[in-house]
């Protein structure tokens, strides 16, 4: 499986390299995690995606996983980018969706 952009897959199943432009990376690594994001913003990728962002949440706790998308957020800010979250607003207690939607703007699909 080829990709033309860096893929970083977020599984306990496996780790490290998959392909030329994709690795697998442990959900606790978040740490790791903005690091390579940021790398790949500096050579001028400009789209991050997080799908299933609860999954980070399971592992890490919605507090570290909360500031872990506010730095991803600042980073990709930094960079002139675009951070998109794919989540639900019920998979979070009405007090943790206000947090998260107080940070990201909501994307409406048509």
């Amino acid at each position: 499986m080829a990709f033309t952009f860096p893929v970083f897959w977020i599984t306990r199943i496996i780790s490290g390299r998959i392909s030329e432009n994709a690795m697998a990376i442990s959900p606790t690594d978040i740490g790791i995690l903005l690091d390579l994001v940021k790398r790949h913003l500096e050579k001028g990728h400009s789209l991050v995606v997080i799908d299933s962002f609860e999954y980070l949440v399971v592992e890490n706790g919605f507090e570290s996983a909360l500031k872990f998308l506010l730095s991803l957020k600042d980073i990709v800010m930094n960079f002139n980018g675009t951070l998109i979250v794919i989540t639900s607003p019920s998979l979070y207690s009405e007090k943790q969706w206000g947090m998260i939607s107080r940070e990201l703007e909501k994307l409406k699909l048509e």
